[in-house]
């Protein structure tokens, strides 16, 4: 697991983690961090990178919070090649009257697609836009993941025919 500020440019490298989640202890208050992680194979070669997760700590200055939940709503799901449709993305703030941390960090919201049977593969049914217009390319079925800068997501499957 890689991290640093994000203020910073240059990652270093954190803890090797076995299993889902790392906790980080002594983070400084109101400042915010980027994160990524690098899994390998049993002989240590690099197989995936996650994209960079942005959180934020304390923050006792009232102005930001991080993200806790996003939900999505599609325009249509079920769509014919050529055609297009907006995903309309919302998040709710961790704590209510603050602003959701991803300004100057990322983009509102990052979306990935996916095959909608297998998670792990790459469906070429869909392009989808940074500002969420969804583009059917060919006939299948995708899952559009939709991500806050801190990694909270919830995702929709559209079908092409």
């Amino acid at each position: 697991m890689y991290g640093t500020l994000c203020s910073k440019e240059k990652f270093k490298k954190l803890a090797s983690v076995k299993g889902t989640s790392k906790t980080f202890r002594k983070l400084r208050r109101k400042d915010a961090y980027k994160y990524y992680v690098v899994a390998v194979d049993s002989q240590g070669k690099r197989i995936a990178k996650s994209a960079a997760q942005h959180s934020i700590t304390g923050n006792d200055s009232g102005i930001k919070t991080n993200a806790k939940s996003v939900s999505v709503r599609a325009g249509k799901t079920t769509l014919r090649t050529g055609q297009t449709t907006k995903l309309k993305a919302s998040v709710k703030a961790e704590r209510k009257g603050r602003v959701v941390l991803w300004k100057g960090h990322t983009s509102r919201y990052r979306y990935v697609v996916t095959d909608a049977e297998y998670p792990y593969s790459t469906s070429r049914a869909v392009k989808v836009t940074a500002g969420g217009t969804v583009k059917a390319v060919s006939k299948g079925q995708a899952r559009i993941y939709v991500m806050a800068a801190n990694g909270v997501r919830t995702s929709v499957v559209i079908t092409v025919k």
